[in-house]
């Protein structure tokens, strides 16, 4: 049996794909480590940028208009259109081009994009993980401590969906994304996996629906899933997850129903939703991703792209 990871949020070019297009590989066996609240130093076209390292939204060299603007970085004449797709739905339009860029004396090729009327870095631009030139990109998050233990997920991915884990559990597996950029109180799930981690864990609904930031400014309605037994990654456990509502918008509303706590009244009209049937019925996409504040207990997460691992060192929660 063929395992399949499915990615929630993606970039793709706006006319056709890009795969044909050369984007050298890292050097080997170089590791580059950075401090996560720390401005990235690069050269992109010769010109001095200071990114934003991200690790739970797409890896992609992704610059503010206005250092496009400031030093005339043009859109590429044929497919220098691009899509921003959330859980296989299109929301967000911007440009794009074949760029060169360095970091830490790495030299890369590759496309640099951009996107309006959405909310900016307050650095350049922003870069994941796939997109920095090195084969191990560790991310230094707090000092370390000597009661640290490491623990690995299996690594997968590109440029264009991010940097991703895989997590399997006795009865389902789900893609998990630690994201550094991100502080929320709550991890989230996609409905699908708030649906199997429910099953598995005795997990009800309660409370009302609100939104959760995914990415850019675009915001899903989620709701509290509290669990009877807590749900476990590594070091991290969990007993109140944020879950996406069902929905046939997405593939990340696409989702089994979940009971509701008994307080709770069943026919709330926040909860009636219309899922899509037949053919253009979205797929379920098993994503659960990770904020900052969770990853407050760790020292670094590194990526390992040789050994295709995930390994973050973190004293237990």
């Amino acid at each position: 049996m063929v395992a399949k990871w499915f990615m929630g949020v993606a970039i793709a070019l706006a006319f056709g794909s890009d795969a044909a297009i050369a984007e050298s590989k890292p050097a080997k066996s170089r590791t580059i480590e950075l401090d996560v609240d720390k401005p990235l130093p690069a050269l992109i076209e010769g010109q001095a940028a200071q990114l934003e390292v991200v690790s739970g939204f797409v890896d992609r060299l992704t610059l503010n208009p206005e250092f496009v603007a400031k030093h005339g970085i043009k859109p590429a004449t044929l497919m220098g259109n691009a899509d921003v797709n959330f859980w296989g739905k299109r929301e967000i339009k911007g440009k794009n081009r074949p760029i060169s860029y360095e970091i830490g004396g790495a030299k890369e090729k590759g496309r640099a994009f951009w996107f309006f009327d959405v909310p900016q870095s307050n650095m350049d631009g922003r870069i994941g993980p796939f997109a920095i030139p090195y084969d191990i990109v560790v991310i230094r998050l707090s000092a370390p401590t000597p009661d640290e233990k490491t623990h690995s997920l299996f690594y997968f991915g590109d440029v264009s969906n991010g940097s991703n884990g895989g997590h399997v559990d006795p009865t389902f597996r789900t893609t998990v994304n630690f994201a550094v950029e991100k502080r929320s109180p709550y991890p989230l799930a996609s409905a699908a996996t708030g649906a199997a981690i429910a099953a598995a864990y005795g997990g009800t609904l309660s409370g009302d629906v609100w939104e959760e930031e995914i990415a850019f400014g675009v915001k899903r309605p989620v709701r509290l899933l509290s669990l009877k037994t807590p749900f476990k990654i590594g070091q991290f456990s969990f007993s109140e997850i944020a879950v996406r509502a069902r929905s046939g918008g997405d593939g990340g509303g696409a989702g089994d129903a979940i009971a509701e706590a008994a307080s709770q009244n069943s026919e709330d009209p926040a909860e009636i939703v219309v899922l899509g049937t037949g053919k253009k019925a979205r797929q379920p996409i098993f994503t659960f991703d990770i904020g900052r504040n969770f990853l407050d207990s760790c020292s670094t997460i590194a990526f390992d792209k040789v050994a295709k691992q995930i390994r973050l060192s973190c004293r237990s929660r």
